[in-house]
């Protein structure tokens, strides 16, 4: 059965942990005085990879509830929201992996890691960026699919929800330029 509730509170847990993962990345950022040397900092990035997972897992369980809730009137609206949800969800997906392999590259010297560090640390900003737009794209999406709803006079997902989604794309896009201008300051 289909409840949009839970929908409302895993999107949410979702873009919480996604903001506080940023946030504990930029304080990694902060203390190493740049992007280059943030995955020294080991705690904060433990801390950060906790938050990814969370998201992440966050993300399944709502896409899980979503796919509960298809049919109806709003049949387009819902499978343009649950194609965003699954953006999202894979871009966290591969951020987490992302932030694993920086950790440990950054722990277990060896020849060539200092490319490997380079490489991970410009990609993981790329994909940052890219969360930021399909957070955006999938906080229309509920908004398409709750007008389609409350057309229909059917439940809706809490609009609280849309505001997450989008401060979770406005934090990534805070980050991506944070850490952009510390690389080049580093």
């Amino acid at each position: 059965m289909c409840d949009l509730n839970r929908v409302t509170f895993w999107v949410i847990a979702g873009e919480v942990a996604y903001i506080l993962c940023l946030i504990a990345l930029g304080i990694a950022v902060v203390l190493a005085g740049s992007i280059i040397g943030a995955a020294d900092n080991v705690g904060l990035m433990l801390l950060a990879i906790a938050f990814a997972v969370a998201a992440t897992g966050s993300f399944t369980a709502a896409l899980l509830e979503v796919d509960k809730c298809g049919g109806g009137p709003c049949q387009a609206e819902w499978q343009d929201m649950r194609t965003a949800l699954i953006q999202v969800l894979l871009t966290l997906a591969l951020f987490t992996v992302e932030l694993v392999a920086l950790v440990a590259v950054a722990t277990v010297p060896f020849a060539g890691a200092a490319a490997i560090l380079a490489f991970l640390q410009i990609f993981m900003v790329f994909t940052v960026a890219t969360s930021s737009f399909f957070e955006m794209t999938f906080a229309r999406k509920i908004e398409g699919f709750n007008t389609c709803q409350a057309d229909a006079a059917l439940p809706t997902i809490a609009t609280v929800a849309v505001f997450f989604a989008r401060m979770a794309g406005y934090a990534a896009i805070i980050w991506v330029l944070f850490a952009t201008f510390t690389y080049f300051q580093g």
